[in-house]
Order: C-alpha cells, then structure tokens, then sequence
C-alpha cells in the first residue's frame, strides 16, 4: 500500500501521532533495511556467476523472509479474532 495513502488513511482514524509513529518505524525499518542491503549487493554483481554469492543469496532470502513474516503476523492477528 502507498505510503501517502497509508498516512492519509492513518489521518482519518483516532490513532494519536506517538502510536502512528512507533507502529510505523516498528513496521518500516526493517523492511527498508533489508531492502537497502539487497540493493548494495545487487549494485555488486559484475557478471551471472556472482549471482550465488552467499550475500547475494542471504539478501533475498532476508526479503523472502520479511514478506513471508509480515504475512504470518498479519495471519495469525485475523485468526486470533475468531
């Protein structure tokens, strides 16, 4: 979901500006720091057989694994309701 659609979302409700904050770094950071690192060793490849480098390798399987978490949590919260 876009960032500006999320804020203006948030905008709307009565979560105050500390929760929106924290829930969003909490929810953020992660993400972009992994991203960022699977940037810098896509930046590194030189020719297809860097491709199973072992940080190569370990960046996208670090993006697997957030977007896998982020689904199980989000999973488990709608579960947890019923």
């Amino acid at each position: 979901m876009p960032y500006f659609l999320v804020n203006v979302l948030a905008g709307l409700t009565k979560v105050n500006l500390t929760t929106f904050a924290w829930t969003t770094a909490l929810g953020s950071v992660p993400g972009i720091l992994i991203y960022c690192y699977a940037r810098q060793q896509l930046l590194t490849i030189k020719s297809t057989d860097q491709i199973l480098k072992s940080k190569f390798i370990i960046a996208f399987a670090l993006l697997s694994g957030f977007t896998i978490l982020a689904v199980v949590v989000r999973w488990a919260l709608i579960n947890r309701k019923n």
